[in-house]
């Protein structure tokens, strides 16, 4: 579901009970209450920076604001990878996306993220060293 407003809980509550991913693109005012709520969110890629460009906006505007919410970072890098696989509902199965596991497709990136938490370090948007898809290094640095 894509919205151009902030929702009300109510409708927060009820895209939860229903188990709708909610597509951010770019991030929503409302995007810490949808995740804090325990609405599955994606965030679209749109640009250079893509989907974790976005959720590295939305912790600097909560930081912002004052605020750091328990397991933010984690919820935040989730919404990145995992969550737009949630939206296409690629996230079970044979051939997967979105999370490396045994049966999931191993398309991924590797980045520059050093430190005791990885969440974290992959927002605070380190360089991205390369990507491998379907086996074979798309890119690097």
């Amino acid at each position: 579901m894509v919205c151009a407003r902030p929702l009300d809980p109510g409708e927060r509550k009820l895209l939860r009970l229903r188990r709708t991913v909610v597509a951010l693109c770019p991030a929503a005012e409302d995007a810490l209450a949808l995740l804090e709520e325990g609405n599955v969110v994606a965030f679209c890629d749109t640009g250079p920076s893509g989907p974790l460009g976005l959720a590295a906006a939305v912790r600097r505007h909560v930081r912002g604001r004052g605020l750091r919410p328990r397991g933010l970072d984690r919820r935040l890098v989730e919404a990145a990878t995992l969550g737009g696989a949630r939206a296409l509902g690629l996230d079970r199965g044979r051939g997967r996306i979105g999370a490396l596991a045994p049966g999931a497709r191993a398309d991924f990136a590797v980045y520059d993220a050093r430190g005791r938490y990885p969440y974290s370090a992959l927002l605070a948007e380190p360089p991205c060293l390369g990507t491998v898809v379907g086996g074979a290094l798309a890119a690097s640095a």
